[in-house]
């Protein structure tokens, strides 16, 4: 095995600055004095991720797809995380590595048999054996995180429920089977799923781990990964727990959600604060925006706390003018808030980072 995992390989890797995503697998960015395209491997939202003049990490392809727009694809980006690896299709490449160097903690003696391996409808990552026994892995990459928690998925995965099911029903019937996390990152100290993004997900998760007996318990790993600038790592990785009472406590039904309304021919953004205990106001709002042609995006805070008006608080310092419709407050910004870097670090704050103090005493180590 290599001492050295390094993504590129020998190619070097070159710098650019992010401008835009055209859609979900292109951006635009300023290679020099070049507005260049380049592939994004991956359906995430990467709010915190993509925000503008962000530097992000190319690899020129020699042999590229002639069907393909560009010739670069994007490996990384820089954050204040350090290096984050972005191309999802090489997480599996990095797992593997892992697992074959022996360097998966608790599954040090399991080595990849083989790759893409189907099972019923769906296909999964890796299947590992120790020599005797085999085990069926997912590999997920994780890009979201806070101060201190890695969450995932940052955007609704219909694919990752589809999986977990599965791979929970193949623990029960068939043989052992797991999900291993790649948090692209060595800051996080914990992992949770993200259940504001995906509800569905990190309550299914939860319930493989609480609601089931140990010698049926699927396997659930989060590890995390220092990189450096070139995107190598010499395989120091490290598996940080999951405080599964975060979970319990704030994965409950209610709910804070922002409304993001738009008009094309205005440019601004109006933002509504609503709870789940008053949704119909909220409903009649939001038609009357429906009707006078403006696009709109929900976002969601799941909470079991009263946050409402800390988080209407922090809004009303972060938009340029509050007004009133329908006696509601209404939060505008003249530009889309999501590409505000203020805006994002106010959402990780109040979904991720406010969750730290819930984390046990006792699941803090020094790093």
């Amino acid at each position: 095995m290599s001492e050295m995992f390094r993504i590129a390989g020998k190619q070097p890797l070159l710098e650019a600055t992010f401008l835009a995503r055209p859609n979900r697998f292109l951006v635009e960015c300023l290679h020099g004095d070049q507005k260049v395209q380049a592939f994004l491997p991956n359906p995430g939202r990467l709010w915190e991720v993509l925000l503008p003049d962000t530097l992000i990490y190319l690899h020129k392809d020699p042999h590229v797809n002639p069907s393909r727009k560009t010739e670069f694809t994007v490996i990384g980006a820089m954050t204040e995380h350090g290096p984050v690896m972005l191309h999802t299709h090489k997480t599996n490449d990095v797992a593997a590595w892992l697992f074959d160097g022996g360097l998966v903690p608790g599954l040090e003696n399991f080595r990849v048999v083989k790759r893409e391996v189907s099972r019923g409808n769906s296909r999964f990552d890796l299947l590992v054996s120790d020599g005797t026994d085999q085990m069926l892995i997912e590999v997920k990459s994780c890009t979201l995180f806070g101060r201190k928690i890695a969450m995932f998925p940052d955007a609704p995965s219909l694919r990752a429920v589809k999986h977990l099911q599965e791979l929970c029903e193949i623990n029960r019937k068939e043989m052992a089977a797991g999900i291993l996390f790649i948090v692209q990152s060595g800051d996080p100290e914990f992992f949770i799923p993200d259940f504001h993004i995906d509800y569905e997900f990190a309550t299914k998760l939860y319930h493989s781990q609480i609601e089931t007996s140990d010698s049926k318990k699927l396997a659930v790993k989060a590890l995390k990964v220092a990189w450096s600038s070139d995107f190598s790592f010499s395989g120091e990785v490290r598996e940080i727990p999951t405080p599964w009472n975060v979970v319990a406590q704030e994965a409950g039904e209610n709910t804070i959600d922002l409304y993001i309304n738009t008009f094309a021919e205005e440019g601004f953004y109006h933002i509504f604060v609503s709870s789940s205990s008053e949704p119909s106001k909220i409903r009649t709002l939001q038609r009357s925006y429906a009707k006078g042609g403006a696009s709109s995006r929900t976002i969601t805070i799941r909470t079991q706390q009263n946050i409402e008006g800390m988080v209407k608080k922090q809004l009303s310092m972060l938009c340029d003018r509050v007004e009133t419709a329908r006696d509601q407050t209404v939060f505008i910004f003249k530009d889309n808030p999501l590409k505000r870097r203020s805006f994002v670090q106010f959402l990780i704050h109040t979904r991720i980072d406010r969750l730290e103090p819930m984390i046990p005493s006792n699941l803090f180590v020094r790093q």
